[in-house]
């Protein structure tokens, strides 16, 4: 060292830490310059190079000083961080170290003394303020005590900034390229030319137009997206539209097709159109596409009630769609303009006929014992008749089921004919007219060892009024008489009298007339008459039975 070269000392801070408030009192940085009068030997330099040592690393260390009365005389770890705000925020800096406390509670550590580089050189460069944090290490944090939870540095740690005096931003001068060396290096890798890709050089091998993927973390392949011009193809290589997916579907959200535009006075518009299609082959042609497509149709445009319909429409190859005249209104009516058909489960075989899916109408009525509501469900079906005979029919039967139960038929039925069968009790109010067939089978009924009296339009007379009988009696399977009379209705409603006559000259003879005196009860003033008695010819009890259609049938020949 020459007689003009000085080197620094630093006087390093002192700082007080009061359990009620913490404070920060430094000494003012003092650069001592000691002029040497004389040369010193290289006995000397070594001995000054050392000393620059001790002081660089003097540099990278601040003294702080606290106390801990709690834990006097005891030795415990002790976590310290800077931060930059006096709340909240991450650390800038950190670390944890053991602390030895004075009898009075007191103790001093040197911050950054846990590691060689001691505190980062850019921890005070900005100038800013620092804000330190001292607490037992596992310890509840301060904001959580009574304890101040930061305390500001001042003047001393920010002599940090002279030790970057000799460098640029931190960094020693020669960490930075000059500029011959920065033209060197470009014109170094304009001649060796550019690579794919800075990182990696990626293997595998892809097609034209597919989208690739990572099928390992350097390899390249092809995804199963493919695009062609404006359009993508999903597992297609020839998108037909816009977005074309080639296998199943899944969205996990809705789904939503907006209106083509926004209507005005002069016209709406119409959602697009949501198409299925399927293929067809024409004989001695080709395959023709058939599209079915619902679209959303403006109604009432331009009026105070505007409105809009769901419609079913139709194409078959390149023809357009046309409305089929199906259409679903917002109240859920349907309006159609063609037949509709309920096909039957199966084809019929031998052994057995194939009702019609059944064309169901529900009502909900409240049940007071269960306290809820119960479905009331009728329903028509086709039901077969006739299977596996020259003449194969079928009627139309209309079925009747209550809460879970399965429909079962209510006696009412509508033949190919147009001749209808009533259920068995069924009453016509107000009496006279054709009526419908009204049977009472008297001690077992016709085929049970008794017999039936048929009136195949006969009306139950209003109450406290007669009305005609007409028609004919089975007592056996031969033997069928013909019966007249009249049928009075008691003024309660629930008695029906029956005072018939039959005659038959094969059976009772020549001349001989047999007279029936039936009467039939019931419990209300409607329904059927579900009890009583014959005291005439053919005696015993007496009850109303559906006329089945064996029953309603009057052979040619007879006896």
């Amino acid at each position: 060292m020459t007689a003009h070269e000085t080197f620094p000392f630093l006087l390093t801070a002192r700082t007080l830490f009061h359990p009620s408030r913490s404070i920060v009192r430094p000494a003012l940085p003092w650069i001592l310059c000691a002029s040497l009068l004389a040369s010193i030997g290289a006995p000397g330099r070594t001995a000054i190079a050392q000393t620059e040592q001790a002081e660089t690393a003097s540099l990278s260390v601040v003294r702080w000083t606290g106390s801990l009365p709690e834990a006097a005389g005891r030795v415990l770890e002790v976590h310290f961080a800077i931060y930059q705000d006096q709340a909240g925020g991450l650390a800038l800096w950190s670390e944890t170290q053991p602390v030895k406390v004075g009898a009075d509670g007191k103790y001093s550590v040197l911050l950054g003394a846990t590691t060689d580089d001691g505190l980062p050189a850019g921890l005070f460069q900005s100038g800013l303020a620092r804000w330190i944090e001292a607490r037992p290490a596992g310890g509840a944090r301060p904001e959580t005590s009574a304890i101040p939870p930061r305390s500001l540095l001042a003047a001393v740690p920010y002599a940090f900034k002279s030790v970057d005096s000799e460098n640029l931003a931190g960094r020693a001068a020669a960490d930075y390229v000059t500029r011959e060396d920065l033209q060197s290096a470009v014109a170094a890798t304009a001649q060796a030319g550019a690579l794919p890709h800075p990182d990696i050089s990626p293997t595998g091998s892809g097609t034209t137009g597919f989208v690739p993927l990572w099928t390992s973390s350097s390899n390249l392949g092809n995804s199963v997206i493919a695009e062609t011009g404006t359009s993508i193809g999903i597992d297609t290589a020839t998108p037909a539209t816009t977005l074309d997916v080639n296998g199943t579907t899944t969205l996990r959200g809705n789904l939503s097709l907006p209106a083509l535009g926004t209507a005005s006075a002069s016209g709406g518009f119409s959602s697009p159109v949501f198409s299925m299609s399927g293929s067809t082959f024409q004989a001695g042609g080709a395959a023709v596409n058939q599209k079915f497509a619902w679209e959303v149709q403006p109604v009432g445009n331009n009026t105070a009630s505007p409105s809009s319909v769901l419609s079913l429409l139709y194409a078959t190859g390149t023809n357009g769609a046309n409305n089929t005249g199906l259409q679903i209104l917002p109240s859920g009516s349907i309006n159609t303009k063609a037949n509709v058909r309920v096909a039957p489960s199966g084809a019929a075989t031998a052994s057995g006929g194939k009702s019609s899916s059944q064309f169901m109408m529900e009502a909900e009525a409240f049940n007071s014992s269960s306290a809820s509501s119960v479905p009331q469900q009728f329903a028509l079906a086709a039901v077969p008749a006739a299977n596996n005979t020259p003449s194969p029919s079928a009627s139309l039967e209309l079925l009747f089921s209550s809460g879970s139960a399965s429909a079962t038929p209510t006696g009412l039925s509508f033949a190919p004919s147009g001749v209808i069968t009533f259920a068995a009790g069924q009453t016509f109010p107000g009496g006279g007219g054709s009526g419908g067939p009204f049977c009472v089978a008297t001690a077992g009924g016709f085929g049970a060892g008794g017999t039936t009296f048929v009136g195949p339009g006969f009306a139950v007379p209003a109450v406290g009024n007669c009305t005609p009988w007409s028609g004919f009696t089975k007592t056996a399977s031969t033997v069928i008489l013909t019966t007249s009379g009249a049928a009075c209705l008691s003024s309660d409603g629930k008695t029906l009298t029956l005072s018939v006559s039959s005659a038959d000259p094969d059976f009772l003879g020549a001349g001989s007339i047999a007279s029936d005196y039936i009467q039939l009860t019931r419990t209300g003033t409607t329904g059927s008459f579900n009890s009583g008695s014959d005291q005439g010819e053919f005696s015993g009890s007496a009850d109303q039975i559906t006329c089945t259609s064996s029953l309603l049938q009057l052979p040619g020949t007879h006896d």
